[in-house]
């Protein structure tokens, strides 16, 4: 069984199975679909989050924000993310590595080798779940909230 995680702290998918193929410090081509659909889906909803489209359900759009950036692939954190992965299917991230102060949002997606083909459509799926915990609760202009279940949206 592969695992995937999505660390949105680290900037992408990450196979245990695979830890010689981590990355190269350059921009993921065309080809890297796993890494580019990543950087595509979550920096769509990065840019409608700056540009005030995510509603809320009150019925208004979250305010936005002026320190929000795009996204850019770096190897050093996928390095991180790896060491994240669990082993013995456990579905819980090993967060030991991870500096003080930084939060991870992850999504674990159990698949196999065959699922190749559809990683990007699981990454998809991964991110929009991230995405849709905003649902959880309404932030106000302090943005503040006060379920838990926001937090993997609110550490954006």
């Amino acid at each position: 069984m592969l695992i995937f995680l999505l660390v949105l702290l680290c900037i992408g998918s990450v196979s245990a199975q695979d830890p010689k193929a981590v990355c190269v410090d350059v921009t993921p081509d065309a080809a890297d679909k796993v890494r580019t659909a990543f950087l595509r889906w979550h920096n769509k909803l990065r840019e409608a989050i700056v540009k005030q489209q995510v509603d809320q359900d009150v019925g208004d759009n979250l305010l936005g924000s002026r320190s929000l950036f795009k996204l850019n692939y770096d190897c050093s954190l996928e390095g991180l993310a790896m060491t994240t992965i669990p082993t013995g299917c456990t579905h819980k991230p090993n967060l030991g590595s991870i500096p003080a102060g930084k939060s991870v949002n992850y999504k674990v997606v159990p698949t196999n080798d065959a699922d190749a083909a559809n990683r990007p459509k699981m990454i998809r799926s991964a991110v929009e779940h991230w995405y849709d915990s905003h649902y959880e609760d309404n932030l106000d202009d302090t943005v503040t909230y006060n379920n838990d279940r926001m937090e993997p949206f609110a550490n954006v």
